[in-house]
């Protein structure tokens, strides 16, 4: 089962914060720099997520991911640049 996460990062390591960026590029969609969110199983996420997580450096970095319930889902706003993210219809995992 899906639920909606947002899943944020800030990496102090150039190549560690491209190979996450990328990681997340094929999960779901940036909505900021180092925000994205994603429509994704908990075991999808935990496999994607778990091997970088090993490589922060834990005094500088910074990997988390938030659940968001329907209801946080339902009610998110926004202002400025953007728009809602959708449920895709097709996974790449």
């Amino acid at each position: 089962m899906s639920r909606f996460w947002m899943v944020c990062y800030d990496i102090s390591d150039r190549r560690l914060r491209r190979d996450i960026e990328q990681s997340l590029l094929g999960l779901g969609e940036r909505v900021q720099e180092s925000v994205f969110e994603c429509q994704l199983g908990i075991e999808t996420l935990r496999m994607r997520l778990q091997p970088l997580a090993a490589r922060l450096d834990r005094a500088t970095d910074s990997l988390r991911a938030y659940p968001l319930c329907a209801w946080c889902e339902d009610r998110t706003e926004w202002r400025g640049e953007g728009r809602r993210t959708e449920d895709p219809d097709l996974y790449l995992v």
